[in-house]
């Protein structure tokens, strides 16, 4: 919303990319948003524990630029 108290439309800004594995966290930077493409969110126990990877490697950063304009 205008006053930004309320969020009033949500859009998928990219989806099926090759290294996506769940949810992800992402935060706008200008006009364009950046997100941890591979956070590993499913590690996490609910004790707030990680558990080994499945598939060992690094998280990786994606910049969506512009998607944030207007």
């Amino acid at each position: 919303a205008p006053d930004r108290r309320a969020i009033v439309r949500a859009e998928a800004l990219e989806r099926r990319h090759p290294i996506h594995d769940w949810a992800t966290t992402g935060a706008v930077v200008g006009q364009d948003f950046v997100y941890i493409a591979n956070a590993q969110l499913r590690r996490l126990s609910p004790a707030g524990v990680l558990s080994a990877p499945v598939i060992p490697g690094r998280s990786t950063v994606l910049r969506l630029k512009g998607v944030c304009a207007g």
